[in-house]
């Protein structure tokens, strides 16, 4: 679960970055996107995993599409993965044999 943690972390700091860099505090921020501002601290904190929808209405409101949003992993060795890199999602296994 580090590797999550890891990336929840680095998403609320990059949001909490544009966010301030657009010169806009968390209720100004809340109030443009429809997110509550306790909502969006906590996940510029990296306590809260903000669903798809939140994400986009984050994004939107940066400016930004949801891609951009993301932290990249290029400063990273390895990659980021949703499963383990030991396991395969089902159709891609299937492939693989």
């Amino acid at each position: 679960m580090a590797a999550f943690d890891e990336y929840s972390n680095r998403l609320g700091a990059r949001i909490r970055t544009l966010r301030k860099r657009a010169g806009l505090s968390l209720r100004e921020f809340g109030m443009m996107v429809g997110v509550h501002h306790n909502q969006i601290l906590s996940i510029e904190q990296g306590e809260s995993n903000p669903s798809l929808r939140t994400l986009f209405r984050i994004a939107g409101g940066l400016g930004l599409p949801l891609r951009d949003l993301l932290p990249d992993d290029e400063d990273k060795e390895g990659a980021f993965y949703w499963f383990s890199p030991d396991e395969k999602p089902d159709d891609q296994a299937d492939r693989k044999n």
